[in-house]
């Protein structure tokens, strides 16, 4: 840089000057631009009312506005009943446990289930709605039991 000085007069040498001796470049990291989060969307929903009385939905489900307790959750406390004490055998008079209702013999189970249900019946008439699978074995009997009783009964097809 200094022998370019004494070769070059006047401006030349002046801009030589500047851009030897300028300072080095300065390299800046560039960071990612992370965009705001968006606000996040509250959807507001209707407060679901229970319907008055007993309203069954067979082999269909309410989308919308419908607020409803599965058939088999409403007979969990009698199946397990049934369970737990089990049955007595008709020939030899002894008291038998079974690991589930359906394996009382003649068919038994369910109908003790459903006599267990028939106990609480006033319970069932105001349960709001109740959604009902006829593939379960336990469902046709209740219907016989709950129809009667429903305001509202709606049919789904299989």
């Amino acid at each position: 840089a200094a022998e370019m000085k004494r070769i070059l007069d006047g401006e030349i040498a002046y801009i030589v000057t500047q851009v030897v001796a300028a300072p080095a470049p300065v390299v800046v990291k560039e960071e990612p631009v992370v965009a705001p989060a968006p606000a996040p969307v509250v959807v507001k929903e209707e407060p679901v009312a229970t319907p008055a009385g007993l309203h069954l939905y067979i082999d269909c489900i309410p989308e919308k506005g419908v607020v409803y307790t599965d058939l088999l959750t409403l007979l969990s406390p009698y199946i397990a009943r049934v369970e737990t004490e089990g049955y007595r055998d008709e020939k030899t008079g002894k008291a038998e446990k079974v690991a589930h209702y359906g394996l009382v013999p003649y068919n038994n189970g369910e109908k003790m289930v459903i006599g267990y249900m028939l106990s609480d019946v006033a319970k069932f008439r105001h349960a709001g709605a109740i959604l009902v699978d006829s593939r379960m074995p336990i469902s046709l009997r209740a219907l016989e039991v709950l129809r009667p009783m429903a305001t509202v009964v709606v049919s789904g097809r299989r």
